[in-house]
């Protein structure tokens, strides 16, 4: 983001090539910035011996359950083991003891701290004809983050005679270790103050080394039973699996070995990809948590362009089929962005960026409010688009036929979302029509439709929601 404030500053090459050399410099040295038409002298040839380089498996965020990874060369780190990043312990019991009552899990819990994203959750589950169709809640809204031992508790409503099931335990997340202890599961009839027990095996973990009586299905964790705990002599401890490298894989640069390439606007940079391996210097003293600002910063905006285009840009694998230009989606990204204002303008811009990958797995995440839609579904019919669907209630129904949303007639709306969403023509259409993702808009808003009913024009005035259409 301040790189992207300071390049924005000045009008001119001069400018421009202070402010990447101010940015750059206290962060790769060795990193060269200059005018073209003035080069610096040739780089030295690659030298031989032990080499510090960036290496990566796709690109590593660092989060858990991820199968990419990055990394430097030489340096020791910890790698999480694979799986889905979180891990259950299970409990059972049959729902014949609670039908007609409602059932409550109460139990204790904490982390370890060594990692910000560590949490424990408790997680009640009583099935019927399918998974939690009784009743689910697995406290997703309320972790505990927490390295002193909490209390929890969930209770269900009254729980129906089709009731087979009750599921019950803990929910381990993030990289470091989380403990649970004391657990209790107990059944009251409505209205009641009284609660009565219903034995589980081993509640305190109290039985030994390994957790008897539960079930530990998390890949890429270990489960073991430890002192102390929250009342006894023992809790479980749930901790993720770790294995400690040097290299993510064998092939490296060699020592001085380096990249060159144009920037625009006259400039062009010269990149050492290996560097003589030293020892790692001292961990940076701590510095305190600084809140990032929004998107209604310029700088922002700019930044999540440039980092959303480079990471395409270097770890993508399919350029060569989707037949884009990158280089000059990024020039179409810049000046897009360049004229935003705010969140929304923000969103839009990365959306059209994603949408030039045409690639069905790309979406954009939004901390802004979900847009709502019409709750329609549509079909192109000799090239109109005709209702096939609509919610009861929304003042459209099956065989009308639209003609224009807020003022915009129906195909031009259908050419700008388009725009919007990444994937084959196919998909896109399917979004548009069969999810009414033509209509979106702000949650709550009323859209005006113009459409043709019988042959006769109208205008209906509808609601956008997250309800989707129903069934044709």
């Amino acid at each position: 983001m301040e790189g992207a404030r300071r390049a924005v500053r000045g009008k001119t090459q001069a400018a421009l090539l202070a402010a990447l050399r101010e940015t750059f410099e206290p962060l790769a040295p060795t990193l060269l910035v200059y005018r073209e038409l003035a080069p610096p002298p040739p780089a030295a040839p690659p030298g031989v011996g032990p080499v510090l380089a960036w290496q990566h498996e796709g690109f590593g965020f660092g989060e858990l359950g991820s199968p990419y990874r990055s990394g430097r060369s030489g340096r020791s780190r910890s790698i999480a083991a694979e799986g889905q990043g979180w891990a259950p312990v299970t409990g059972s019991v049959d729902a014949a003891l609670v039908h007609g009552k409602r059932v409550r899990l109460r139990g204790w819990a904490r982390v370890d701290g060594s990692d910000p994203q560590g949490r424990a959750q408790l997680w009640l589950r009583v099935d019927g004809d399918a998974p939690g169709s009784e009743f689910f809640d697995n406290m997703q809204g309320r972790p505990i983050a927490s390295t002193s031992w909490q209390s929890a508790t969930i209770e269900s409503p009254p729980i129906g005679a089709a009731a087979r099931a009750v599921v019950f335990g803990g929910i381990a997340g993030g990289g470091g270790a989380t403990f649970f202890d004391d657990f209790a599961l107990e059944v009251a009839a409505p209205g009641a103050t009284t609660w009565t027990a219903i034995p589980i095996r081993n509640p305190g973990f109290e039985a030994g080394g390994l957790p008897e009586g539960w079930r530990t299905p998390g890949d890429g964790y270990d489960y073991t039973v430890v002192p102390p705990g929250h009342a006894g002599a023992a809790a479980l401890k749930i901790e993720r699996r770790h294995t400690v490298v040097r290299h993510l894989f064998e092939e490296l640069p060699a020592p001085g070995e380096t990249f060159e390439r144009p920037l625009g606007a006259g400039l062009a940079c010269r990149v050492v990809l290996g560097l003589p391996a030293t020892a790692p210097p001292p961990p940076d003293a701590a510095r305190p948590h600084q809140p990032l600002p929004g998107a209604d910063d310029p700088a922002v905006r700019a930044a999540a362009v440039v980092i959303a285009w480079n990471v395409f840009r270097h770890f993508y694998p399919y350029h060569d089929v989707i037949g884009e230009d990158w280089d000059a989606v990024l020039d179409a990204a810049i000046a897009d962005v360049l004229d935003d204002t705010g969140p929304e303008d923000l969103h839009l811009t990365l959306r059209r960026l994603v949408h030039r990958l045409h690639d069905g797995h790309g979406s954009v995440a939004r901390p802004t409010p979900r847009p709502g839609y019409l709750p329609i579904k549509l079909a192109r019919v000799e090239g109109a688009f005709v209702v096939l669907a609509a919610a009861p209630g929304s003042g459209l129904r099956r065989g009308d036929e639209l003609v224009a949303i807020d003022g915009v007639p129906i195909a031009e709306l259908h050419a700008r979302r388009t725009g919007l969403h990444a994937g084959s023509p196919q998909w896109i259409d399917h979004q548009l029509l069969a999810w009414g993702a033509i209509s979106e808009g702000a949650n709550g808003s009323t859209a005006n439709v113009e459409l043709r009913r019988d042959g006769e024009p109208r205008r209906v005035s509808a609601a956008r929601s997250l309800v989707r259409a129903p069934p044709e």
